[in-house]
């Protein structure tokens, strides 16, 4: 049986064909270096020397875990973050970073909590005030995040618990998968 599915994945290699989906963008590859890039449709490779490499440009949600972060106003803040992303440059996803996905979610939670601490308490004291404030803070998050082919279009906070106490026995990335599939 699996003779037959060894036999099945090298006759799809030398299939002279390659699909790039509605949903996905995608670029040729010419002797291991990517060259044009190219839209929905089927396109023709030369076995061992040309292929086509695809990608999902449909915009997903990355989450984060529960973090804790102590204000500039000395309250400690327990908080999540949504946020809707996009790839935006399938070349710079695949090539600028190792695993843009898990990366991205990582920039996200890391600006998120460093952006919070830096704040002032009176940016963050309405709903109105911390969306606005979110929305500078998703324009530096792109500055970052652009290298990696990756714009984030909106963030929201998914949880917002001020003045908690904290009593970790294990960290929260280790009870529960970072979102990856997007």
């Amino acid at each position: 049986m699996e003779f037959f599915g060894r036999l099945l994945d090298y006759a799809v290699q030398l299939w002279p064909f390659r699909v790039v989906e509605p949903w996905e963008r995608g670029y040729y590859l010419v002797f291991s270096r990517p060259k044009r890039n190219l839209g929905p449709g089927i396109y023709p490779v030369v076995p061992y020397f040309t292929d086509v490499k695809a990608l999902s440009i449909a915009e997903s949600r990355v989450t984060s875990p529960l973090l804790s972060v102590k204000l500039q106003s000395g309250k400690l803040l327990a908080f999540s973050v949504s946020a809707r992303v996009r790839v935006t440059d399938v070349k710079q996803a695949e090539i600028n970073v190792q695993a843009y996905q898990e990366t991205t979610a990582e920039e996200i939670a890391a600006t998120m909590a460093e952006a919070l601490a830096e704040c002032s308490p009176d940016r963050l004291a309405t709903v109105k005030k911390r969306r606005n404030w979110l929305a500078e803070v998703t324009h530096e998050l792109n500055g970052r995040v652009r290298e990696y082919g990756v714009e984030v279009l909106e963030i929201q906070f998914t949880n917002w618990i001020e003045d908690v106490r904290s009593y970790r026995l294990l960290q929260d990335s280790a009870l529960s998968p970072p979102s990856l599939t997007w």
